[in-house]
């Protein structure tokens, strides 16, 4: 029993002495790996924190690159709605032209229209041997217009054209007619063509540059 004994000691020994260089060995590889883990974890955050500052910047700028856009929206939505109520305070006042101005206004749209138009017919007759259409040169008002000062321009008009009895569907001003060929002289038609031309002008009277110069 005695030998017995001794070769269990003697295993006991050696197995503690094992255990102990094992358990040391593993706290040995349990150190480096939170380590290891506390510079992979420094890494990861420094990377989210740059990711982050990186996305909160590119965040700000598309902010303040959408706010600029929408105020130069609203700005270029301001400057066209000031720039139609212009136009529309324009054929209000048109429309309410005092009987002796809106004949004058008539008289002169329909006096231009009818004598380019017979302008136009003696050219192509004498460049291309047309003959006269003999179709009339008619002016047409509308039913208000008609009433309102329709006796006074039928005086008016030159001797080869005439008044129609017919309307015309349009807000004031008059349609010039000549066989197939229509002339809308509506004031909405004058508007829109001079519109083009008249709203660089407009847009600088009401929304002046700064173009002083400022000296040193």
């Amino acid at each position: 029993m005695t030998g017995l004994s001794k070769i269990t000691d003697k295993i006991l020994a050696e197995a503690r002495v094992d255990a102990a260089a094992t358990l040391a060995q593993a706290k040995t590889r349990s150190d480096e790996i939170s380590r290891e883990a506390a510079v992979r974890a420094a890494e990861l955050r420094a990377k989210v924190d740059e990711n982050a500052k990186r996305e909160a910047a590119e965040i700000v700028s598309r902010t303040k690159s959408s706010e600029a856009m929408l105020r130069r929206n609203a700005l270029l939505a301001e400057k066209s709605a000031m720039i139609d109520e212009v136009f529309a305070v324009a054929h209000k006042e048109l429309l309410s032209l005092s009987d002796e101005k809106y004949l004058e206004l008539l008289v002169a749209l329909a006096s231009s229209v009818l004598g380019q138009l017979r302008a136009d017919e003696a050219t192509n007759r004498e460049l291309y041997g047309e003959e006269a259409s003999g179709e009339p040169f008619e002016v047409l008002l509308n039913s208000r217009d008609t009433d309102r000062c329709g006796a006074s321009l039928k005086k008016a008009l030159p001797d080869y054209a005439s008044l129609s009895s017919e309307t015309a569907a349009i807000d004031g001003g008059l349609v010039v007619r000549h066989g197939k060929v229509e002339v809308n002289c509506s004031l909405k038609s004058l508007i829109e063509q001079v519109r083009p031309s008249l709203e660089a002008k407009i847009s600088h009277t009401l929304f002046p540059e700064k173009t002083e110069m400022r000296g040193n």
